[in-house]
């Protein structure tokens, strides 16, 4: 598998990269619901974690 991928000219993997990142930081860890973590998003879940914590 090549890394850079050229396709129409343009480089895909480091666009690639950066969109799937982005994917994760803003939809799947914020909106997606986690059967194991109660129906809730891994980013509610880690912040009420911490937060029971340190009360």
């Amino acid at each position: 598998m090549h890394h850079n991928s050229v396709i129409a000219g343009q480089r895909v993997a480091p666009n690639a990269r950066r969109d799937i990142g982005l994917f994760i930081d803003t939809v799947y860890n914020t909106e997606r619901l986690h059967s194991a973590l109660g129906y809730s998003p891994p980013l509610e879940f880690e912040t009420n974690f911490t937060l029971s914590k340190t009360t």
